[in-house]
């Protein structure tokens, strides 16, 4: 199976958890369509669709600041000649606004701008791995 093929498979499975609300499965399953794009070139489409669906899991955390991060990394891909499909750029745009909405304009702005300048490699890694710390505290029970 080719890693085109691996993500192709994992992606839609991890977007089924997500909208189930089973956060940790979506990170796992996102981790491993990961091992099928890492290194990949000329796949600009397939990376846009993975940064937007963990932005979208990112907001869904509460993880603004990494939502504007991930979004900006998006932004990244759709400049290097790969365009959102309308579906994905009303989901962008709404992420956006939520995100936006949550950290202030400026706020938004200088995360939006880091992810943009970043590798896609680096903010995805270090969007799983926030994400897995929110899952870890959460899990933590509360204490007396």
């Amino acid at each position: 199976m080719s890693q085109v093929q691996v993500y192709r498979c994992f992606l839609p499975l991890a977007a089924l958890a997500q909208a189930e609300g089973d956060h940790k499965q979506a990170i796992r399953l996102y981790q491993e369509s990961l091992a099928g794009i890492a290194g990949i070139e000329g796949n600009g489409d397939l990376w846009s669709d993975y940064l937007l669906h963990l932005a979208d899991l990112a907001e869904a955390m509460g993880q603004h600041e990494l939502t504007a991060r991930l979004l900006g990394a998006v932004e990244a891909v759709d400049t290097s000649g790969y365009r959102l499909k309308p579906d994905d750029s009303d989901e962008y745009n709404h992420l956006a606004d939520a995100a936006r909405m949550h950290l202030g304009a400026v706020a938004f702005d200088a995360a939006w701008t880091q992810g943009r300048t970043s590798p896609f490699e680096a903010v995805i890694e270090e969007a799983v791995s926030t994400l897995e710390g929110v899952l870890r505290v959460d899990d933590q029970p509360l204490s007396a």
